[in-house]
């Protein structure tokens, strides 16, 4: 179960991991008092674009994450490959927004469908819309996922797109509390499902300008830290509309706890692509592919070695 429950989490965190949080992110300018977050333009100086969430009360959004992940891997010198397509659903509902167009967040994840095919067990589905599993895998995993399901989430999100107060009810992560031997608090499963967009820059952007980002939390198995580079691409025309586009790149690292199982990260390659509405003030959809070998030192001279490939999409839409 412990190898499952690394390969859930590589799931849960790889899909939001490509929009972090600037560990020196400056606090955004004041904005004009209004019940609704201020349109975004060129920056003061005339130079660049800033790019900004525009909020309005009462707002509702769609998200869908998809994410399909191979794993080849050598067990006992065994070769094995599986695949796994993991999709959430996800409402946003805007319930207030501050002065500084700052919001409240109201999430709620509608669906879960987690499809995987391996040797060990063969073809399973965990579909939170279908009845539960009774017995087998298939139970257990989704007895960690379904009562994430229909849980309200609320946080904070400001202009910029920096999250902040999340709120979760333990009661959405309780089957996940007996996984690999330990827990995920309110907090950390929050920080992982919440970041659907990077921290933009104070400034106005221009074509080329970059800005780094870092991220961690910190899993029954260890601390999980993510590096990212965004780079601004300018406008491109997309489905009939002027987008701002964002090259993404990112490097991940695994520090393990004192005792616990040794996780390297090794032969890492990503790219990626955000779309951002700037007229409308929100992402549109975000596109990333990553590579990367990874072992796992579970026991003396018990090593499992993988090679991992995902794709990555989150896709923002308003609610019908």
């Amino acid at each position: 179960m412990r190898c499952t429950f690394t390969a859930l989490l590589l799931l849960f965190w790889g899909g939001f991991a490509a929009a972090q949080a600037p560990a020196d992110a400056p606090a955004p300018a004041d904005a004009p008092a209004t019940s609704d977050a201020p349109a975004a333009t060129d920056d003061s100086s005339g130079e660049g674009v800033q790019l900004r969430w525009q909020f309005t009360a009462g707002k509702k959004l769609t998200v869908t994450m998809t994410q399909e992940m191979k794993q080849e891997m050598k067990v006992a010198g065994q070769a094995m490959t599986s695949n796994m397509v993991n999709k959430t659903w996800s409402d946003w509902n805007t319930a207030s927004v501050q002065e500084d167009g700052s919001a409240k967040i109201l999430s709620t994840v509608t669906r879960v469908l987690m499809e995987m095919d391996n040797p060990v067990t063969g073809k399973m589905t965990i579909d939170t819309d279908q009845e539960a599993a009774e017995d087998g895998q298939a139970a257990q995993l989704d007895a960690m996922i379904r009562p994430m399901v229909g849980v309200e989430i609320s946080n904070q999100m400001n202009p910029r797109g920096e999250v902040s107060d999340v709120k979760i009810p333990e009661e959405a992560l309780a089957g996940l509390k007996g996984a690999a031997g330990g827990m995920l608090s309110a907090d950390q499963m929050g920080e992982m499902m919440q970041k659907v967009s990077p921290v933009f820059p104070a400034k106005g952007l221009v074509e080329g300008d970059s800005w780094d980002a870092a991220s961690e939390v910190k899993t029954p198995v260890g601390k999980m830290k993510v590096a990212s580079k965004y780079t601004y691409e300018g406008p491109v025309e997309s489905g009939g509309k002027s987008l701002h586009s964002i090259k993404v790149e990112m490097e991940m690292e695994f520090e393990a706890p004192e005792g616990g199982p040794e996780i390297e990260f090794g032969d890492q390659k990503s790219t990626g692509i955000m779309l951002f509405d700037n007229d409308n003030g929100r992402l549109v959809r975000s596109d990333v592919e990553q590579s990367f070998t990874l072992k796992v030192n579970a026991a003396p001279g018990q090593v499992l070695e993988q090679t991992i490939s995902q794709k990555m999409s989150n896709v923002v839409e308003d609610a019908e």
